[in-house]
């Protein structure tokens, strides 16, 4: 699970990459201002050129009607404008009014100017409008995915998620978000008329005080300069809007409970936002423009996942769907491609089913119990894992505070489960869970061997095949060393470099002309062998060694001599049988030092073992 500086720095990185796509758009708004600006700019110089005297014209000449052949020529542009709207899609209302001006009698000058102006106006911001409406259609698809994959890739599960609703994305743009109940659209065309109005009485303005041409236009000019800026605000605005209801449809698909306010903090972070940074709110509390940004224009605050523990891994196997492991390095197309759009997940894992409301899920809590089902998800014995999640049900926790040494009675275990945590030099963190647990799978699957009165599966199978393997690989090593050292009764330098003798004993042997070699010695050198492991490679093997030779072989752990002779029963040594299965269980699971000592010391066996548990799959 990611620390909470790595969900604020991601999310604010795609925050901010949000805003540039906005920028983007608002570098092609500018050009779309810049040609509407000077197409402005030259039907006003133009229609001095025709009206006005040394480049000045009053009100009252502006205002006198075209004469006959002007108002042709109005007309025939009228005409065109209707087609150009028609094109562009513009209004209704705007086209029926340049027909209506085609068709009349009666134009002034002022009127067929301010008739030019508004067609650049409306065309500009119909353009606008597309273009703001396409940025949001596109912050919004591509910040629920973006934000998915985020959160993905941060948990390191991958699962689908449902593709855009455009019905509903049609919904969310015409849907007011602001207390004046304005959308967007109706922001675009306020800001139209308001620049229409502008533009027309600078106008007027200017030919009231007999302002020439050049000046009239660069009054226009700072008009269009005050359209612009609206529109950068609205943009901004409207972008950190859109990305955070994104998000919320994001938040609900993937269980995301808990929301954390992220702020950019510098010189330009209002006092507003500068509070409101890192305070952390339930999903139910979320609504964009009031509890998260944007708290006001130009806002550029965002949130991010706030995961107090292990919740975001528990949201994802509570997905829909299958759940698969996402590699480190997985990038934005290859998700997007797997399920976003719902391709082959080849090359992914399978992420395994959680039941938290298992007796051991309850009996451990989510904790812990995550912690073992990260465990048995991460296991390399594929038939473990269907093992375990087809028994895990039937394993009961006694007790998980259990002060003597840990056991199981029949499928019940006891242990101290802090401590077991905690781990020890010689034992991995949830060994020992795992261990108890081995002996509770032993216990169920009891059933399914031969029928020998026997009440552990690894005594039952074909008929105690396994402790009995066992038993013959360990002995076939013993022996394998004694004929060794038998090979080379003399040669004692070849006794130094195994390492059975010392450079001192072997003076003596050679002094006294040579020793008796007995089998304790090819026990010995196992032992000895086996004693050079590190602790966690050695506890679980030292244990097996002691149970197959009644202690003859001792490597520092194991049960105590007792304890393996008084555990046969009908000529099987089930002892050795159930404490070898919850061993190898063990080790398969928690821990990968002693996994990979018993299958370099007992292949044979542990090879058996995963025979046993594939017999325990059910067909297909």
């Amino acid at each position: 699970m990611k620390n909470a500086d790595y969900w604020r720095g991601r999310f604010a990185v795609l925050e901010s990459s949000a805003h540039r796509t906005a920028d983007g758009r608002l570098q092609k708004l500018e050009e779309i201002y810049r040609g509407a600006e000077q197409s402005v700019a030259r039907e006003i110089e133009s229609w001095y050129q025709r009206f006005a005297a040394n480049n000045q014209i009053t009100l009252a000449e502006a205002r006198k009607r075209l004469t006959t052949g002007q108002l042709e020529e109005f007309r025939w542009t009228a005409e065109q404008y209707v087609k150009a709207a028609q094109k562009a899609g513009l209004s209704e209302e705007w086209i029926k009014k340049l027909e209506n001006a085609s068709a009349r009698f009666h134009v002034s000058r002022l009127e067929s100017l301010q008739l030019q102006i508004q067609q650049q106006a409306e065309l500009l911001f119909g353009n606008q409008l597309d273009e703001v409406d396409g940025l949001l259609r596109e912050i919004t698809a591509d910040g629920r995915a973006r934000t998915a994959y985020e959160i993905q890739k941060g948990l390191g599960l991958g699962w689908d998620i449902a593709a855009p609703d455009q019905a509903k994305l049609d919904t969310l743009l015409k849907t007011p978000w602001t207390t004046d109940g304005r959308t967007f659209r109706d922001r675009c065309w306020t800001d139209k008329a308001a620049l229409v109005d502008a533009v027309q009485r600078e106008m007027i303005q200017g030919m009231l005080r007999g302002d020439p041409p050049a000046k009239a236009v660069e009054a226009i000019r700072k008009q269009f300069g005050v359209a612009r800026a609206k529109t950068a605000r609205l943009v901004h605005t409207e972008t950190t809007y859109f990305t955070a209801l994104s998000r919320a449809q994001t938040y609900r698909e993937l269980g995301v409970e808990q929301i954390e306010i992220v702020e950019t903090l510098d010189s330009r972070t209002c006092p507003v936002c500068g509070a409101l940074d890192g305070k952390v709110i339930s999903r139910a509390e979320y609504q964009p423009g009031v509890t998260v940004p944007p708290f006001h224009p130009n806002c550029r605050g965002t949130t991010c996942p706030h995961y107090d523990d292990m919740d975001g891994e528990r949201a994802a196997r509570k997905a829909e769907g299958e759940v698969y492991y996402l590699p480190a390095g997985t990038t934005y197309q290859q998700w997007k491609k797997a399920f976003a759009e719902g391709g082959s997940k080849e090359g992914l894992t399978p992420a395994r089913a959680r039941n938290y409301d298992s007796p051991l899920a309850g009996a451990l809590g989510r904790d812990h119990y995550d912690q073992l089902r990260d465990r048995v998800d991460r296991c390399q014995t594929p038939a473990l894992q269907k093992v375990w999640d087809r028994y895990e049900g039937e394993i009961s926790v006694g007790s998980t505070r259990h002060t003597g040494g840990a056991y199981c009675h029949q499928n019940e275990i006891y242990i101290n489960l802090e401590a077991d945590a905690a781990g020890r030099t010689w034992r991995a963190a949830y060994a020992t869970t795992f261990h108890e647990s081995g002996h509770a799978l032993d216990t169920i699957a009891a059933g399914f061997g031969s029928s020998n009165g026997l009440p552990f599966y690894s005594s039952t199978y074909k008929d105690g095949l396994f402790p009995r393997t066992i038993r013959q690989e360990v002995d076939d090593w013993v022996q394998a060393i004694l004929a060794d050292m038998k090979a080379h009764k003399t040669d004692f330098s070849y006794w130094v470099q195994q390492g059975w003798i010392t450079p001192a004993a072997a003076g003596q042997y050679a002094a006294q002309a040579g020793l008796k070699i007995t089998k304790s010695m090819a026990y010995g050198a196992v032992e000895k062998q086996v004693r050079e492991l590190d602790l966690l490679h050695r506890a679980d093997l030292s244990d097996i060694l002691e149970g197959a030779t009644r202690g003859k072989i001792r490597c520092g752990f194991g049960h105590g001599v007792s304890y393996w002779t008084r555990r046969t029963y009908n000529g099987v040594n089930c002892g050795l049988g159930t404490e070898a299965f919850a061993e190898m269980t063990s080790a398969a699971l928690a821990c990968p030092e002693s996994l990979e000592a018993l299958k370099t010391y007992l292949p044979k066996s542990y090879a058996l073992y995963e025979e046993m548990l594939a017999a325990l799959i059910p067909s297909p």
